[in-house]
């Protein structure tokens, strides 16, 4: 079977949750079927090309332009029925080149990963298609959490997304939710669940197994990049309203920052001599592995949280909100702790420092529930058969 791939974020290195997913799910397909990678590239955005070997016959790549509400474009996209963001981030150049792919290759199946590439796979007429994660937990958090003017903003935005992701996904075979969660929150608004397949995030396990250095003590780290909005504002919460009750109760403790922050307002953020941002790590499991706690104090968001899965893998325990854990099935007290007040959340990191039985404990647990639940490879044959199907329903 011939399957072409659009993709919003270029996959290897896979240095961030969204690529960490569409490398292994190339990776599964590619075991069985033979792949055409059309991917947006953002500017300055480290790729290799040759990391993709043996799982895509042709990669062909188009450059990303990134949203920026007070564009023209974004501002004439309040009056159109389409997202802001998505008219304004229209791309001509990846719609010339899915033209030429299907004009040039006959594909069975045409898989958009996000809603930024899943826009321009619905205009492809006459061939099976699957949206590949469709996510509306960050929209339906910001309206929960929205307050007077800005919630009313929040609202009307919710309300034209909602009606246009609902045409989007009629337009589409299948399309595929990374929790239960988001599955009832599309269900909610009116899409046909039998058009939803759970298909989770999960992590590579032989990449993480080898992976042992001892943890230095009295040591957090958060690894998610600031350029995200939801994890900006998470460590804008955590610095302000836990970490100084942790420093007050162990004040050698330091927190460890990963990930890229070009753009961000680092000085903004209560940091202090004891937080260190890493900037851009190309590989983080000895960072993680390395540190006594993984902190997850997430206020907003959709999907689920590799961080999380990515820190059991690796044998460190986790602390997170409910919304950093929401979606995951981990359970409070045996897999990780969760605290959605500040003080609980410092008193639960506090006792991970403090306590080395419970450190072990929680992180075995883990490791053992990531094992159980979230190894790539079945959950990539279960995506691999999905595509498969679909590709057979529609050849009758």
């Amino acid at each position: 079977m011939r399957i072409l791939f659009l993709s919003l974020w270029f996959p290897f290195p896979p240095d961030n949750g969204s690529k960490m997913r569409i490398y292994n799910l190339l990776r599964a397909l590619a075991q069985r079927h033979a792949i055409t990678l059309l991917s947006f590239v953002g500017q300055g955005e480290p790729i290799q090309p040759d990391g993709l070997k043996g799982l895509c016959e042709v990669i062909r790549t188009v450059p990303w332009k990134p949203y920026q509400p007070t564009r023209w474009k974004a501002l004439l996209g309040l009056f159109s029925p389409r997202p802001r963001f998505l008219v304004d981030t229209d791309s001509p150049a990846m719609r010339r080149l899915l033209h030429e792919e299907l004009a040039q290759r006959d594909y069975d199946v045409i898989i958009g990963s996000q809603i930024g590439a899943a826009v321009y796979v619905a205009e492809a007429q006459g061939k099976a298609k699957v949206f590949e994660e469709v996510e509306v937990g960050s929209y339906l958090t910001r309206l929960q959490t929205g307050q007077g003017l800005q919630r009313l903003r929040h609202a009307f935005t919710w309300a034209k997304h909602r009606r246009f992701l609902r045409g989007l996904i009629a337009r589409f075979d299948a399309c595929t939710v990374v929790s239960e969660v988001e599955e009832r929150w599309l269900v909610a608004i009116g899409v046909n669940p039998d058009r939803l397949a759970l298909i989770p995030n999960g992590v590579d396990l032989g990449w993480y197994s080898g992976v042992e250095p001892i943890p230095q003590a009295d040591t957090l780290i958060f690894n998610g990049a600031l350029t995200y909005f939801a994890n900006y504002r998470a460590m804008a919460y955590f610095l302000e309203r836990i970490y100084p009750l942790i420093r007050a109760e162990c004040p050698q403790v330091r927190l460890a920052i990963t990930g890229r922050t070009e753009g961000v307002d680092i000085a903004a953020l209560c940091a202090d001599e004891s937080v260190t941002f890493t900037g851009y790590v190309p590989d983080i499991r000895p960072l993680v592995a390395g540190s006594s706690v993984c902190i997850v104090p997430l206020l907003e968001g959709g999907g689920t949280r590799l961080k999380i899965l990515e820190a059991m893998a690796l044998g460190t325990p986790v602390v997170a909100t409910s919304k950093g854990a929401e979606g995951l099935g981990a359970t409070h007290g045996e897999h990780l702790l969760i605290a959605d007040d500040p003080a609980e959340f410092a008193r639960h990191t506090l006792a991970l420092l403090r306590d080395a039985a419970l450190r072990a404990r929680l992180a075995t647990n883990a490791r053992a529930f990531v094992q159980a639940r979230y190894d790539w490879e079945p959950i990539g044959r279960q995506f691999t058969a999905l595509v498969e199907s679909i590709s057979s329903l529609r050849s009758k």
